[in-house]
């Protein structure tokens, strides 16, 4: 891997970086041993993250790795914190600033994944059944409460017909008072 490759993965996978997750103004200087070396640096300044490919001799911290190491970190694949801890990555400097570089990391947004014709037309599937058991469970509430209400009106038919019907009440006629 050429150092200039190497470069633009770091840069490209630090573009979308947020530089409000680092404390004020940091400069971290990239030193890539092995194939592909050569420096960089990282600058946190002003609210924007600065990747370029010079020395930077004001540096907070110095990191030394491999390429491999350098391109995993960007790449948000290997823990800054991890490769120190396993000396995959060496620190010159102030080591706790220099671990800020994962704040910085974590906060590149993950790509969207690139979906297939496939997993398209499946989600579209999978929308149009929701759609379609919605509408259903619906009809079938309305055809519930119709039938409830159908069922309402036979029983209170039912119950008008089996009413007893009151016999008329028949008056006595007066009693002739006997003399």
């Amino acid at each position: 891997m050429t150092f200039e490759k190497i470069y633009e993965t770091v840069k490209k996978g630090l573009a979308k970086a947020k530089a409000d997750v680092v404390n004020g103004d940091v400069a971290f200087e990239c030193v890539i041993v092995g194939e592909g070396e050569g420096k960089f640096y990282i600058q946190v300044k002003d609210g924007s993250v600065n990747v370029e490919p010079y020395d930077y001799w004001d540096n907070d911290a110095r990191l030394i790795a491999d390429a491999e190491t350098f391109t995993q970190i960007a790449g948000g694949k290997l823990s800054p914190v991890a490769a120190y801890t396993n000396g995959q990555l060496h620190i010159q400097g102030d080591v706790g600033r220099a671990l800020e570089l994962k704040a910085l990391i974590e906060s590149v947004p993950a790509p969207k994944k690139k979906r297939t014709k496939e997993e398209i037309e499946a989600e579209k599937a999978a929308k149009e059944a929701a759609k379609a058991q919605k509408e259903a469970e619906k009809a079938a509430k309305a055809a519930e409460k119709e039938a409830a209400k159908k069922a309402a009106a036979e029983k209170k038919a039912a119950a008008k017909k089996e009413a007893p019907k009151k016999a008329p009440v028949k008056k006595a006629a007066p009693k002739k008072a006997e003399k």
